[in-house]
């Protein structure tokens, strides 16, 4: 078996905990977890500011940062049209531009499998939290349909495990584990012209491989949706980490 393969049986949840595994959404989830008001959050690698926006519109002094300048400028557009004041930063997780105990809330929402180096970007976060802080850690579990499906157009089963990894590294590094939770998500599509729009609207390095392998790519995607009612669906897995900094 190689890397990927292990990887991906390493962070395949057991038949039994996937069917007590509710369906939800990460707007729910994170409302249910995160004690946003008056909270000052920073939402690292925050991208096009999704969550970032969610969260300051649950009343947290929330800040953004990315790496990734055109997405930021998205991200501020989308925040002022919302008439949401959210402070968003370019720069690295691995190098955050922000003073020690600067946040209350530090959270990685889909991004830390994305850091170059995520003990780093890790040990960052621990830097930027007040002792006492949250941690909450948001990540795709390398199962399911969607993944499944996914994985023709981008693989991410390594850096997926490298990153639960690293927060199980994390108590050794003064944290505390308050939660872990898995929960499923519902993708659904009308049609796969839809799922293939949202992966090429994604960079070019993705359209480029639908130019060249769209065939097997739609084989892989038709090989494990769903259809119903409204179209077809994918089923996707998450995990929260959320851990407290020591005093």
């Amino acid at each position: 078996m190689d890397s990927k393969g292990q990887a991906e049986d390493a962070l395949r949840p057991s038949a039994e905990t996937i069917a007590a595994t509710r369906f939800s959404d990460n707007t729910t989830i994170a409302g249910e977890l995160l004690p946003a008001t008056g909270s000052r959050l920073l939402d690292i690698g925050c991208g096009a500011g999704k969550f970032t926006r969610l969260m300051a519109q649950r009343g947290a002094e929330a800040s953004g940062l990315d790496a990734n300048a055109e997405v930021l400028a998205e991200a501020e557009r989308a925040a002022a049209e919302a008439g949401l004041a959210i402070a968003f930063h370019h720069g690295r997780g691995e190098a955050l531009p922000f003073a020690d105990g600067s946040f209350d809330i530090v959270v990685f929402s889909n991004s830390l499998h994305h850091m170059g180096d995520m003990d780093g970007a890790l040990g960052e976060a621990g830097r930027v939290l007040t002792p006492g802080g949250w941690l909450y850690v948001m990540e795709p579990v390398a199962w399911g349909e969607y993944h499944q499906a996914t994985k023709a157009v981008n693989d991410e089963t390594v850096v997926r495990a490298a990153a639960y990894a690293a927060v199980e590294r994390l108590p050794a590094r003064g944290f505390s584990p308050l939660t872990q939770l898995l929960y499923r998500v519902r993708r659904r599509f009308a049609r796969y012209d839809d799922w293939r729009d949202e992966q090429i609207a994604r960079g070019a390095k993705r359209r480029a491989l639908f130019a060249e392998q769209g065939g097997a790519i739609r084989a892989a995607f038709e090989a494990h949706a769903r259809s119903n009612e409204a179209g077809l669906s994918l089923d996707q897995l998450f995990r929260i980490n959320l851990l407290r900094k020591g005093s």
